[in-house]
Parts: structure tokens; C-alpha cells; sequence
């Protein structure tokens, strides 16, 4: 006993009763970095972080700040360029639209944002500027190599200024932000000061029983380690039950993908598929982004975003693989992906399936199943979310969305 407390001291799962844990100290102010990017902006449009200063040469930041003076020019708004690390520990959880909304709230000025993050991704909202720049090439916002992903950051943005400035002229309006993230400093609330009391008083009298277990692992032969090992894992949370905050930035992610996809893919076998399942996604996203987790429909509104996101998806798959028409999605759960395969399900007869879902036995399957809020599975809610299941698997899914919303 002596020893396996000893051990829980010092490998820390254990302390002696005492008061209970302080909660960590709150985290820095949000706007201490909007701040200062905002006046940096003030004094220069071009704002490069100090651990990206590689990013852009001397020459480099020289040729690009004419090139935006141009670009602001043509297009009649100012153009702000930011080069930053954007991680998921800043303000904006780490999404770079959510940023550039925060950062053009503080700076003030409509205009062209711009945001070149750490892994050479470049993110662009236009707020007030009169073109159509609804389609971006995904070589514009994506690094050629991943390896070495901003050593193309200024020719791409070079590429960005002319798609931006011979754009058509279109109504001037501002972007919509679906991926809002939660309040800085609160991502991942901390557990109550008062739990660590009983836990840890609980964790001392079951110390030794757990020892006891550990031993026997240890000693377990290989067969049966390797038995536990191939047993399935419990699917994610956020696949089964997902939150309106996942599906919806997902949702927005995955139509982004899409819609920059589209132009590059004329020729494709798929891109009349394609295109139809970005007009049915993206009217489906906007019938359906605004809704709340905590509404009463909010059934309604995580079906809603999980379409969405099959759409999209299906609509990437047949331009990337230049086919006509995509996979059905997964019966069990659709944000698995396409279809590999077809399983019994108890009550719905024989159902196409992932890869995944196809290898595990089907007693797995219902743990596997997305649910809804409700708690159904999402094949069991009625309505036009049943009549999309039966789509998909004809193949005729952004028709049957389209018809659903009214549109012919």
C-alpha cells in the first residue's frame, strides 16, 4: 500500500484531502491581438506577424504592397493583406474567416481582407467590394507543397489580385459568418473545483483494486491483448451526436471546397453533377445555417447541415474522380463518407455502407448510427430527411433537396 501510494504521488493521481483545485486563471483579453494587427493596418495595409517574417522577402513585401495598391485601384476598396499564425489557441479558435470578420469589426473599413495563416493557406472575404469573387481557384488559396507551404505565398496572392480585379462587377455586399467560435477562454470549459475532492478521495480507495487490474493487463497474454486491440472503437461523439456548431463549420468548409473546385472542373464528366449539388447544397445552407442548437428544431436544422455537407461532398467526389455520378453515402451515418459496401440493417433491409461500417459486426451498427438531438437515428425522422435517404441511393439527391426547397 505504501508503494502504490508513493507512486501516486509522484506520478500526480493522487494528493492528500485538502481544498479542492483552483480554477485556472481566465485567459488573456480577446482583443489584444485584433488590436494590434488593427494598427498596424492603420499605418500599413500589409501586416506580416514577426514569426512569419520569412514568409516575404524585403522584395517580396514591396512588389506585393504595389500589387494591392493596384488591386484597390481597380476594384474601388482598400485591400488589407495579413500574414499570421492563426492556431486553435487564438481568439478566433483557429478559424480564419471568424478573424478577418473580428479583425475588419476593429479595424473599421470595408474593403478586400486578406489572411495568409501558418500553413500557407490564404482565406479572403470581401466586405463591400463590387465584384463577383464568389469563386476562388483552390491553387490560389491552397500551397502546391505542403513540405514548404510559403514559398509560393507571393505568386499566389499575385494570382488572387488579378482573379479579384477582372472579376465581374456585382452588387456590393457583405459576407455571412457561420463559423463562429466560442467565447475565448472558454473552448473547453474546466471541470467544477468541487469534483476534485470526491474524485481523488474515490481514486485513493479504489487505488489498490486498479493496480490489481493493471498488473493483470500487463500479464495478459499477447492473444488476448491483440483481441482487445481489433475490437471496434466507439465512433467520435461528433459523429454520432454531432452539435448545429460542428455540422455548421463543417458545412461551410466543405461547400468552400466545392464552390472553389467548380471553375477548374468545366470539362469533367461531373461538373454538371457537381454544379447542381453546390446550387441544392448551398440553398440548403441557407435555409437552414441561422438555426440554433438549443431551438426546437433543431432536429431540423443538424439534417439540414449533414445534407449540406453529403452534397458537397458528392460533388468534390465525382470532379475529383471525373465520374458522372458519386457513391451513395453511408446509410448508417452519412458524414462516414461514401459508400463501399452493403450491410444488413435490422428493419431496413440491405443498405449500401462505409468501409468502416461494412467490417464490424451488426450489433455495432447502432452505435455507429447518426442521431439526431432527439435521439433517432437519422434515418427514422420523417419527412423529406427519410425521402434525401432514398435519393441518394438512386442517385438523384440534389434534385430531390432542390425539390424539397421549392426550386426547380
Amino acid at each position: 500500500m505504501t508503494v502504490l501510494v508513493a507512486a501516486l504521488l509522484l506520478t500526480g493521481l493522487w494528493a492528500p484531502a485538502g481544498p479542492a483545485m483552483a480554477a485556472p486563471p481566465p485567459a488573456p483579453h480577446e482583443e489584444a491581438r485584433f488590436a494590434r494587427v488593427a494598427a498596424e493596418l492603420a499605418e500599413d495595409p500589409l501586416s506580416v506577424d514577426m514569426y512569419l517574417t520569412d514568409a516575404l522577402s524585403r522584395a517580396d513585401r514591396k512588389r506585393v504592397k504595389a500589387e494591392m495598391a493596384e488591386t484597390a485601384e481597380r476594384i474601388g476598396v482598400p485591400v488589407f493583406v495579413v500574414v499570421m499564425p492563426n492556431s486553435m489557441d487564438s481568439e478566433s479558435f483557429g478559424y480564419d474567416d471568424a478573424f478577418l470578420f473580428g479583425l475588419r469589426e476593429r479595424v473599421g473599413r470595408d474593403g478586400l481582407y486578406i489572411l495568409v495563416n501558418e500553413h500557407g493557406y490564404i482565406e479572403v472575404l470581401p466586405f463591400r467590394v463590387p465584384r463577383d469573387i464568389r469563386y476562388t481557384p483552390r491553387e490560389v488559396r491552397s500551397p502546391a507543397d505542403l513540405e514548404a507551404p510559403m514559398a509560393d505565398v507571393p505568386d499566389r496572392l499575385r494570382r488572387l489580385f488579378d482573379t479579384v480585379a477582372s472579376a465581374p462587377s456585382a452588387p456590393a455586399g457583405t459576407p455571412t459568418l457561420y463559423s463562429a467560435p466560442p467565447p475565448f477562454g472558454q473552448e473547453e470549459p474546466p471541470l467544477e473545483a468541487e469534483f476534485w475532492g470526491p474524485f481523488l478521495t474515490g481514486l485513493l480507495a479504489v487505488g489498490p483494486l486498479a493496480a490489481l487490474l493493471l498488473f493483470a493487463l500487463v500479464r495478459a497474454p499477447t492473444a488476448g491483448i491483440r483481441a482487445l486491440r481489433a475490437r471496434p472503437k466507439t465512433p467520435p461523439r461528433r459523429e454520432t451526436k454531432p452539435s448545429v456548431r460542428y455540422l455548421r463549420t463543417r458545412a461551410a468548409r466543405t461547400l468552400g471546397e466545392l464552390r472553389d473546385m467548380l471553375p477548374d472542373h468545366e470539362e469533367s464528366p461531373g461538373h454538371a453533377y457537381a454544379a447542381r449539388a453546390y446550387d441544392a447544397a448551398q440553398i440548403l445552407f441557407d435555409d437552414v445555417a441561422q438555426g440554433a442548437e438549443d431551438a426546437a428544431d433543431a432536429d431540423e436544422t443538424v439534417l439540414g447541415l449533414v445534407w449540406v455537407i453529403v452534397l458537397a461532398r458528392q460533388g468534390r467526389e465525382v470532379l475529383d474522380g471525373a465520374k458522372s455520378r458519386p457513391s451513395a453515402p453511408c446509410f448508417v451515418n452519412p458524414l462516414h463518407g461514401p459508400s463501399a459496401g452493403r450491410r444488413y440493417n435490422k428493419g431496413h433491409g440491405t443498405r449500401p455502407v462505409c468501409a468502416d461500417c461494412a467490417a464490424v459486426p451488426p450489433s455495432s451498427l447502432v452505435d455507429r448510427a447518426l442521431r439526431v438531438p432527439g435521439g433517432r437515428p437519422h434515418y427514422s425522422v420523417p419527412g423529406r430527411w427519410s425521402r434525401f435517404v432514398s435519393a441518394s441511393r438512386r442517385r438523384e439527391l440534389p434534385s430531390a433537396v432542390l425539390e424539397s426547397l421549392g426550386v426547380d
